[in-house]
């Protein structure tokens, strides 16, 4: 009896209403919209493209499906849905779409947007009712699915106050599923119904509609709601209302793809660590959206690498190298990036990315339908250890990652110059970096959320961003104001706090609004003057970055130029094999950081920056760290070269009521609903200050990493001659020219003796113009090799000795 009334019903349905043959193929020869743009004949399958007022873009073709897939692939899907990967994903869907209890309903009193986000009831219900009509023809399931949602959708008013337009979003989302997947059961009536609640669900949107085209680069018009939710939805609509589409494609082409594409040369991401899942994500989405229409890949290819990045700063916990507003994650959370980093890899294909899904796959469920659709089962991850342990990000960022290994006993350190400004959540520190061995030791310090609050919060915008909480440069104009009161959030001053850091760019520290402005001089905030790793690619013995960061202040420095070298002193055989492991007893690296600062005032106080979890020790021209707690055994060891010590002074800042101290007052931000255990926002940091005024200094700094057991470290001794500065340390010489200029004349060094006053010497000289360099020894040459203008440095091996270095 059920069979013989689902088949009446059926036959109602093809007699009554609409068939999907009659609509998708009976497109006009040219259409208009209220854009007004005269445009050519669709196909039924294939995209076509189209002048938008000066920007060619794809048109969608007549055929449904056309969201996230196409109808050829359906058989493929069918087969697909038989595997246990399809089936786990079904089994989340299927959850989700019974409707909360009365007593979930109750315990669920937060109703932000990731109530709405787990998609509990009837969002995800439609949309297997929608996928059982496109892949079984079953206009029973199919009839109710359009019913449902259009029910839900007229009831949809969320407003904008706790990110609520994400979930508003989502609904336009499923809306377009189940218009395109069930466009052969819905009624010319319903389509207007449908087509009219999504344009007023978007008008109710932070992007509003017609969507705000000032959100490119940063903000939410960055993510969900343009380049998934809206673009979803005017490809579903475009037949009967083609406007909605018009004016997303239009951005994308435009606004977005331009500036992503300058962007992903650099491959990395500039929102920080935590909104990757969020932004990227939906650089990846729309990249799939139009992919699946047609349109092919609309991105530069090396988006793929982008993510990369994450996996150099994966720490042996699981953690991360946290940068941008982030919040401290549980060490027995491993941080999730499986959303961006299933897309991605699916897309590119990319072992290594799939190894980061595999890690935690926790994709959220209203991205379950489209890792159905789109995750590739048969992508096997590949764990990152044969990767080249140094990797530099160019233009616009600057950034360097250098390892020892990809073991529990590796030091990682983040070097970072940064090159142009997004703002947003990305934070004033320029010349920054970081180190963990055996746990986190030169941190950023502070967090995103807490009982200060969240974005804007005071700590937020007082310490946090700022770049007093980075392991950067101060130098303190008293007199300095710091304009922010159109920085964005919920508690706005007129004024920040002045950390005597780096200037807030833009309109008051207004966040980038498009490409142009990106490139321009208020948003240009450094310049990478030279880096390389070598000589092996592979298993570098040094990396090197420089960078001149006087733009990310204002007219109070004159110039300030930062140097690191990484020095990994763990060697490898031929086969590439590490001979020299590291053990509690050794030292695997150190980090040379050198700068040259000149203040435009000599009363203008400089500050050296590290800050660390644990109470630092000050020692005459040194410090330390230690990590002793959470299972932490890691130690470094600061050596002050520079300023001199009797020049210098070295202090520790911090300690409870102190921790995240501006100048007099401390923007205390304790974990509240996120927990932070081991206090990976940090309590200290030590300041070296030069004891006397002056308007040009310089610092050289000595940083080896070991085992906080460690009882011998390397002896550090600097090298000076006229016009340059240097250190040794073990087998290593690195040398640098002491006002961080470029060097193209001849110049005399002397090289000690290292611990084998027999052995040779590995030297780094650095700043150095392109071109032939020669090394002599009492006038003969005993070295020479050809210098970059990309690198700037000379790699060679020599015993000690006074030697002239020519060009």
């Amino acid at each position: 009896m059920h069979r013989i009334l689902t088949t009446l019903v059926a036959l109602f349905c093809c007699v009554c209403l609409n068939t999907q043959a009659l609509w998708a193929h009976s497109a006009p020869s040219a259409q208009s919209s209220e854009s007004g743009y005269q445009l050519p004949e669709r196909k039924a399958n294939e995209v076509v493209w189209a002048n938008l007022g000066g920007t060619v873009v794809p048109l969608p073709p007549t055929e449904h499906p056309r969201v996230f897939i196409r109808r050829h692939e359906l058989p493929k899907l069918i087969e697909k849905l038989d595997t246990p990967d399809a089936r786990s994903i079904l089994r989340r869907i299927k959850k989700a779409s019974v409707p909360r209890t009365p007593e979930e309903e109750a315990a669920a009193t937060d109703r932000g947007f990731r109530y709405y986000a787990q998609m509990r009831g009837v969002t995800s219900e439609v949309q297997l009712q929608a996928l059982d009509h496109l892949l079984y023809d079953d206009m029973i399931l199919g009839r109710k699915a359009v019913k449902s949602m259009l029910d839900t959708l007229k009831t949809t008013n969320f407003g904008t106050q706790n990110d609520l337009s994400r979930a508003s979003g989502t609904m336009l989302m499923v809306g377009a599923m189940v218009y395109d997947w069930c466009y052969d059961v819905m009624t010319d009536g319903e389509r207007e119904q449908y087509i009219k609640e999504f344009v007023r669900i978007a008008g109710t949107m932070e992007c509003h509609y017609p969507p705000k085209r000032n959100e490119a680069l940063v903000g939410h018009g960055s993510e969900w709601m343009i380049l998934r939710d809206m673009l979803s939805c005017g490809i579903a609509i475009y037949d009967e209302y083609p406007d909605m589409y018009h004016h997303v494609i239009k951005m994308i082409y435009e606004d977005y793809i331009p500036v992503r594409n300058y962007t992903y040369k650099g491959q990395n991401y500039h929102q920080g660590s935590s909104y990757v899942s969020v932004r990227f994500t939906n650089d990846l989405n729309s990249l799939w959206i139009l992919d699946k229409m047609g349109a092919g890949a609309i991105y530069d290819p090396a988006q793929q690498y982008v993510m990369y990045d994450l996996i150099y700063r994966r720490r042996p916990d699981g953690q991360m190298l946290y940068f941008g507003d982030e919040n401290p994650a549980p060490r027995k959370q491993p941080q999730n990036y499986s959303q961006p980093a299933m897309l991605a890899a699916s897309y590119y294909k990319d072992p290594y990315l799939a190894y980061e899904f595999e890690r935690r796959n926790k994709i959220e469920p209203h991205m379950l339908m489209l890792e159905l659709l789109w995750r590739d089962f048969d992508l096997v991850g590949k764990a990152p250890n044969n990767l080249p342990l140094t990797r530099y990000s160019g233009t616009p960022f600057g950034w360097m990652i250098a390892r020892t290994g990809w073991d529990s006993n590796c030091v990682i350190a983040d070097m970072r110059i940064n090159e142009q400004f997004y703002g947003n959540h990305q934070h004033l520190d320029g010349g920054s970096f970081q180190i963990y061995h055996k746990g986190p030791l030169a941190i950023d310090s502070g967090s995103y959320q807490g009982s200060s609050g969240g974005y804007n919060s005071p700590h937020n915008k007082n310490y946090f961003k700022r770049t007093i909480a980075h392991n950067s440069l101060l130098v303190y104009d008293p007199e300095e104001k710091f304009a922010c009161w159109n920085y964005g959030g919920g508690g706005k001053t007129e004024y920040a706090d002045n950390d005597g850091g780096q200037r807030m760019p833009g309109d008051r520290w207004e966040s980038c609004r498009s490409f142009e402005q990106l490139l321009s001089d208020d948003y240009t905030v450094g310049k990478v003057l030279g880096h390389g790793f070598g000589p092996s690619t592979k298993r570098p013995e040094y990396s090197y970055l420089k960078g001149d960061i006087t733009k990310a202040y204002t007219a109070k420095v004159e110039d300030v130029r930062r140097s690191f070298v990484f020095l990994n002193f763990e060697t490898t055989d031929g086969a590439g094999k590490s001979t020299k492991q590291a053990t509690a007893h050794t030292v695997p690296a150190a980090l040379v950081v050198f700068d040259h600062v000149v203040a435009s005032d000599p009363e203008f106080k400089k500050y050296w920056l590290l800050h660390s979890i644990e109470e630092p020790s000050i020692e005459e021209g040194a410090f330390t760290v230690k990590r002793t707690k959470d299972g932490d055994s890691g130690m470094l060891h600061c050596s002050v070269l520079l300023p001199e010590t009797d020049e210098v002074n070295i202090e520790k800042v911090g300690g409870r009521g102190k921790e995240f101290w501006v100048f007099g007052t401390n923007y205390a931000n304790d974990a509240t609903t996120r927990p932070d255990p081991c206090n990976e926002r940090g309590e200290w940091r030590v300041e070296v200050t030069p004891k006397s005024a002056a308007k040009e200094n310089c610092f050289l700094n000595v940083i080896q990493v070991a085992d906080n057991t460690a009882n011998a470290l390397n002896q550090v001794r600097r090298i000076d001659s006229e016009r340059h500065v240097g250190v040794a340390i073990a087998d290593r010489v690195v040398v640098f020219r002491k006002d961080g200029g470029a060097e193209s004349e001849s110049f005399n060094i002397t090289i000690p003796a290292g611990a084998d006053a027999k052995s040779k010497l590995k030297v780094l000289v650095c700043d150095l113009t392109e071109g032939q360099w020669n090394v002599l020894k009492n006038g003969k040459s005993v070295a020479k090799g050809s210098v970059s203008a990309e690198e700037g440095t000379l790699y060679v091996t020599l015993p000690a000795g006074d030697y002239t270095i020519t060009k």
